[in-house]
């Protein structure tokens, strides 16, 4: 019960400390410095095989540094990735669709980044690619939806809040286009503490929907 209390008390600290401008401000900021050689050797080594990602793949990435590690915290049965995104693939190249704010991207619009750059080892301790079982139809929705939001030029929402639909953050934005697409309102599980609902990214793989497709450690 005291064990409880105690990680209750957490997870709404950090609800209500990172929606703080010092902490918008700090998400993502972290690094180690590697040169353009180091930087291309690890990742010829941890990228995937092209042939295995889908358009419409969930990624997953445990960013470095203490406001990533916050972010992590928020899931309750996995505390295994701090960031989420949607893989794209357009013209032979692979992208990720992903909501987020902070140091790294100041605007705080949607971005659509290089898988490469997403997973860039400077920034990431780890990643991981997951696939839902939504079917070709779902799937062009699911990715249109995306593309459509950020042509839109989407915000990050830095109050975290699940009743906005004109800001969003990361797993919420996930969420939201899935139960679009599946017409199931349930098919991602939400968190919940003293009343207050959110998408946490474990919610986002640990479901009947989703399995594993490739994941990585640096």
């Amino acid at each position: 019960m005291k064990k409880s209390l105690i990680i209750t008390s957490i997870v709404l600290v950090l609800l209500t400390g990172l929606t703080s401008a010092f902490y918008i401000r700090n998400y993502e900021k972290n690094k180690i410095a590697l040169t353009p050689d180091e930087l291309s050797a690890k990742w010829n080594i941890a990228q995937p095989k092209a042939n295995i990602l889908h358009t419409g793949d969930l990624i997953l990435r445990h960013g470095r540094g203490f406001i990533s590690n916050a972010f992590m915290s928020l899931s309750f049965h996995e505390k295994k990735y701090s960031h989420s995104g949607i893989v794209h693939i357009e013209d032979g190249k692979v992208f990720v669709y992903h909501a987020i704010g902070g140091e790294e991207n100041v605007d705080n619009k949607m971005r659509k980044d290089l898988l490469k750059d997403f997973c860039d080892p400077q920034y990431v301790h780890s990643f991981g690619i997951y696939r839902y079982d939504l079917n070709e139809p779902q799937l062009q929705q699911y990715d249109s939806l995306a593309t459509a939001f950020y042509k839109q030029g989407l915000q990050f929402d830095t109050k975290l809040d699940l009743a906005t639909d004109s800001v969003m953050y990361c797993s919420e934005l996930i969420y939201k286009m899935l139960q679009k697409v599946s017409g199931d309102k349930n098919y991602v599980a939400l968190s919940e503490v003293n009343g207050y609902k959110y998408v946490a990214i474990d919610n986002l793989y640990l479901n009947p929907h989703c399995a594993p497709v490739y994941e990585y450690s640096y």
